[in-house]
This record gives structure tokens, sequence and C-alpha cells, in this order.
């Protein structure tokens, strides 16, 4: 698991955003019990694989600290939409079923990219190079384009490729605004792939 503060300062030193600006956001989250409590004793608790992906939901929202909880109650309201294109991806075998489950929440799958960065860094950043993950603030929705190349043998052949949309079913509210007024935020596989090395790093 992550010290976090180490996960803020490769945060800052990979998005540039500011660190009391992270920091603020994660001391919500923990007021909020959605990121870890530390201690100074050795056995302190660390951070996990979905408590960074909170902090992310924080980055890529740019949702205000104050509305910490808020937003990643909304977040895990954010169900996958495309299950039926994922459900295609047969190469994949079991190892990526919650790509392909409805009540899959886009933190769960956040959570589970950074954990497959963690389990082999190097191998991600080739892996996935194609990945990237977009989320449009306004009307609180995301997708993630998942492309996936096989180990091994398969190491040149897709193993999964989906687009994959999250959005909340249960709210009819959509945004009217003009395409040309709307902002995605953009995380891609680079990115993942430092958290996970962050967490192979502590976890070594």
């Amino acid at each position: 698991m992550l010290r976090a503060g180490n996960l803020i300062a490769m945060l800052h030193a990979e998005t540039g955003i500011d660190a009391t600006e992270l920091a603020l956001k994660a001391r919500r989250l923990r007021e909020a019990g959605l990121f870890v409590r530390e201690t100074r004793s050795p056995a302190s608790p660390r951070a996990t694989f979905r408590q960074a992906a909170n902090l992310l939901v924080m980055i890529l929202s740019d949702a205000p600290a104050l509305y910490a909880e808020k937003t990643i109650r909304r977040a895990e309201a954010l169900t996958n939409n495309d299950t039926k294109h994922a459900q295609h991806n047969e190469r994949a075998g079991t190892d990526f079923d919650i790509f392909k489950k409805q009540e899959t929440s886009f933190v769960d799958a956040l959570a589970f990219l950074i954990e497959k960065a963690a389990g082999n860094p190097d191998w991600f950043a080739h892996a996935y190079r194609q990945t990237f993950i977009e989320f449009e603030p306004l009307s609180f929705s995301a997708s993630i384009h998942l492309h996936v190349l096989g180990p091994g043998p398969l190491g040149g052949v897709v193993l999964f490729d989906s687009l994959l949309h999250f959005f909340d079913q249960r709210n009819e509210l959509t945004s009217s605004a003009p395409l040309s007024f709307r902002r995605t935020t953009r995380l891609e596989a680079p990115l993942l792939r430092a958290i996970g090395s962050e967490f192979a790093r502590q976890d070594g």
C-alpha cells in the first residue's frame, strides 16, 4: 500500500496540480472516511487502490474539496452502460469481467486499473498504452477507452478493446449545454502507470 504523502507528491509532479490543493482534497476525503488516516506508527494503514481512485475522481471532476463526500458518492453511482460491447471481448477470459458487469461503478473501474498498473508497471505501460479516461464535469459522466494487449506470446494481439460509458441511470437530467461549451478532463495510461509504480515501489 502507499503513503498518502507520496501519492500526493507524485500526482503533483505528474499533473502540475498544486500540492496544497491535492492535500486539501485528500483531507476532505479522509474526514468522510474515503481516504486513509495515517499515524506515526510503522504499522500505520496506507492508501489503498480504492482510496487512490477516490483522489483521482476529485482531480477528474475538478470538484471543490468541500464536496468530496458528495462527489465520490456521485461517482459510485456512475455505472457501466456498455456491457454488451465489453462482453464481445472473449479473448480476455475472466480477467476483465469487471467491465462486463453493469453494476461496476466508475470508481470500481479506476481502482481496478490502478491495481493492474501496480501489479506490473512496465507491462502496463506497454499493454495499456492506448487506454485513456475522459470525464465531463458538467454532465458528471465518464468514459473509459480500454485497449489492452495480451501478455507473453499474445504481446501483439488485442486482448480487450471497448469504449465504456459511465453515467447515473437514476438521474434523468442531462447537460443541455452545446458541445462547444463542454469541457472534458483526460487521464492517460502513463499517469495510471506512475501511480501503480508508487504502489509497487512501496510494496516491494
